[in-house]
């Protein structure tokens, strides 16, 4: 097998991610990371040592998986940990983490074949056209390039190179569901190496694609702009969908990008829902329901797309979509102490239990447990946030840098030494004290949400005039001091929008700056029967939830404290109030105050799963009163979209 030695290739990226490590966590962002730590970020590997942690080392598979998955799945959520394993180490620059994800490593190139290939299938027994070998691989070597990145060690690249061409000359027949992932290490190795075979292995397997394939997931059918529903596995898509815009990178072809742009922009106004989950019914693109549900893996792949669709087009606007899934959908499918997730998740939802679940695979779906049985979901919620961190600030060719999205955290790159102190999402001011900067000149860009009309602006505390540029940013030019500091202030105002949904309910929902706000409902943990593959070890636990209330009780409606309706008069008149400031995901560091009545017919009296509203308007009790909205990812059960009021004198519960 012949490497290619050349020179980098040119590419057509507008923006370059920073390397791994270059930008590290710090306030709330730090102290999630922490606990991700000592949570499932930390332990999954244990929880799951033939699932997750031994696979790709060992080559010890889970025996009680499906016999056909087994190689496939085991490669693929080991991979997908163990990349959230490294960017976890590094973003929080943890040298126990960072050892553990380093043996990691050499346990893999250790096990790579004389012929190049890294993998869960065994020698005599892969198929080398499964699909599952590619999409498993290729989630290793991602794994592999951001350790490489971090360490910049070259028998890392090396490795991951012979990898990729063990699928130029042995992978040919392609195939058309997960395989197609293959193509982002081939074209980011491409980049580094300049071996056109890799290229063109690319461009081989688009083409293909083009014209084979049963899934809307080609540059082809993305240009025609059908995210259909029940079309394609929803975290397929987000993966997929990215590809002809990476293809645009190494080659320059405005048209695959546009591919990219046009399917995203099906996709969000088909099943992105306000709170930034990707309505996935069955795991399968569905429509924008109060009630539909998220497979929790499409948070991370969407926020991993559209930083990435921020790196390509060097666009500000796709920093918003980042923000608007890891601040809302994100947070409030994770139990706050990090050791358990919801492997689905709604915006209206009454239950987590092992029942409640309406549309997933599985009745379960929606209890809390950080080891579910296709541990997708769990591998990926430990990538989401040592990814958010280390995307949101980048650079150009002329290193200057530019912030996608925003929150406490320091960046070091080039001689630059940046500091940013903020609470937000929750405040709307963002500090950033340059530390170290060695007498270089450069510009910084900072991202204008869409939703703030009123940016300002100090610079060493005078105020600063800049114009937002075409692309959604404020440009700074200077030569930067060690004392010098920038203030940028995001005035959040309150919203009331109506969600445009299928079922023509058009409830309300209330959002202000990044943040979409929920009536929290009052429930208690109850520890279940677990059932994953390995028993769990103590002070670990599937849970469910349910709202505080005896829902068999006949006048179990006057108890419930979800059942409100806005009073639509009033949706203008919401206050505001600001809370002590802890640990924000825990103790709400906002909270609005919004003028409501109670729902007559909102829920049936003895519930067991999540309905949508029947009726929009609805009925009430005619009666005034204040209910408090915080934060969606400060809940866990929650209601985000309400109906409005139709108040009559003689109506009563």
């Amino acid at each position: 097998m012949n490497l290619c030695k050349q020179a980098k290739a040119t590419c057509y990226n507008r923006l370059t991610r920073l390397p791994l490590g270059s930008v590290t966590a710090s306030g709330w962002l730090k102290d999630q990371l922490l606990r991700s730590k000592e949570g499932m970020g930390g332990h999954l590997g244990e929880l799951e040592p033939h699932l997750i942690g031994k696979p790709l080392t060992t080559g010890q598979l889970e025996e009680k998986m499906n016999p056909r998955l087994r190689a496939g799945w085991c490669g693929e959520i080991s991979s997908t940990y163990w990349n959230g394993l490294i960017e976890l180490a590094f973003t929080l620059r943890d040298n126990d983490l960072i050892t553990m994800a380093g043996e990691w490593v050499d346990g893999v190139l250790n096990r790579q074949r004389e012929d190049g290939y890294i993998g869960t299938y065994r020698e005599k027994e892969h198929d080398i056209y499964d699909d599952y070998n590619a999409w498993s691989t290729a989630l290793l070597l991602r794994a592999l390039l951001c350790y490489y990145e971090a360490t910049e060690r070259e028998d890392v690249l090396h490795a991951v190179h012979r990898a990729l061409l063990w699928f130029v000359e042995n992978w040919t027949k392609f195939s058309f569901y997960a395989g197609p992932g293959l193509i982002e290490p081939t074209l980011a190795v491409y980049i580094l190496t300049g071996d056109n075979r890799l290229l063109e292995y690319a461009l081989a397997f688009e083409e293909w694609l083009n014209q084979n394939t049963l899934w809307p997931n080609s540059t082809k059918i993305f240009q025609k702009g059908h995210a259909d529903f029940n079309s394609m596995h929803a975290v397929a898509y987000g993966i997929d969908v990215i590809l002809p815009a990476l293809l645009h990178s190494a080659v320059n072809a405005p048209e695959k990008l546009n591919a990219s742009r046009i399917g995203l922009e099906s996709l969000i106004q088909n099943c992105m829902m306000p709170h930034g989950g990707i309505s996935s019914n069955f795991e399968y693109l569905s429509p924008k329901v109060t009630n539909h549900e998220t497979e929790y893996c499409n948070f991370t792949v969407y926020a991993y797309t559209f930083s990435s669709m921020a790196m390509v087009t060097g666009k500000a606007h796709y920093g918003d979509l980042v923000e608007r899934i890891v601040f809302n959908g994100a947070q409030g499918a994770r139990k706050k102490d990090e050791k358990a997730i919801a492997y689905m998740s709604a915006g209206n939802q009454l239950f987590a239990t092992k029942r409640s679940s309406s549309f997933g695979p599985e009745e379960d779906m929606m209890v809390y447990a950080p080891n579910y049985p296709i541990a997708c979901c769990p591998a990926h919620s430990v990538r989401i946030m040592p990814e958010f961190v280390r995307h949101m600030c980048m650079t150009d060719e002329q290193n200057n840098l530019y912030f996608i999205t925003y929150g406490p955290c320091h960046i070091s790159y080039e001689g630059i030494s940046l500091h940013v102190t903020t609470e937000y999402p929750f405040r709307d001011t963002i500090h950033f004290q340059f530390e170290n900067t060695s007498g270089k000149s450069f510009t910084l860009f900072l991202r204008v949400p869409d939703w703030c009309s009123e940016p300002s602006l100090l610079v060493n505390g005078c105020k600063h005039s800049a114009e937002v540029n075409a692309d959604g940013f404020l440009e700074i030019d200077g030569i930067w001091e060690p004392s010098d500091s920038i203030t940028l202030q995001l005035p959040m105002k309150v919203h009331t929008s109506v969600l445009s949904d299928n079922n023509h309910k058009h409830p309300v929902f209330i959002e202000r700056g990044p943040l979409v706000f929920s009536k929290k409902i009052d429930f208690m943990w109850y520890e279940t029967q677990e059932r994953g593959y390995t028993p769990l070890p103590e002070g670990w636990h599937w849970y469910e939830a349910s709202a505080n209330v005896n829902f068999l009780h006949h006048e179990a409606q006057k108890a419930f404290d979800f059942n409100y309706a806005l009073t639509g008069k009033k949706l203008d008149q919401i206050t505001v109030t600001e809370t002590a400031y802890t640990y924000p995901w825990e103790e709400a560091p906002i909270v609005l105050q919004i003028t409501a009545e109670k729902a007559k017919h909102m829920f049936p009296p003895y519930p067991i799963k999540t309905h949508d509203l029947y009726q929009n308007p609805t009925d009430t009790d005619g009666i005034e009163t204040q209910i408090e909205l915080v934060p969606y990812g400060c809940t866990n059960l929650r209601i985000t979209y309400f109906p409005t009021a139709v108040s009559k004198e003689d109506v009563s519960l």
